[in-house]
């Protein structure tokens, strides 16, 4: 699946939990690696057109408690559903 947002193209591998930035205005995060390379994820938010979306990169635990590590993008502009199996 290809999911444009405000600043950024990514490539998602649901099946994989894998997902990449393919172009992007800022520099990518940590997290996301380079443009280009897969990155696994634990949990990603479904598309919706004028929301950002929530990537959840890993958990730890904070105490007792919980904590995501996670990037939310800017809002979602164009998905492309057709492309739902992605391959290297």
């Amino acid at each position: 699946m290809i999911i444009r947002t405000r600043g950024s193209t990514y490539e998602l591998d649901a099946d994989n939990k894998r997902i990449r930035r393919l172009y992007g205005k800022a520099a990518p995060t940590d997290r996301q690696s380079a443009d280009g390379d897969w990155s696994n994820y634990e949990e990603v938010s479904t598309p919706k057109l004028g929301v950002g979306l929530l990537i959840v990169w890993s958990y730890e635990l904070v105490g007792e408690e919980k904590k995501a590590v996670s990037t939310y993008t800017s809002d979602v502009v164009e998905v492309n559903p057709d492309l739902r199996k992605t391959t290297n």
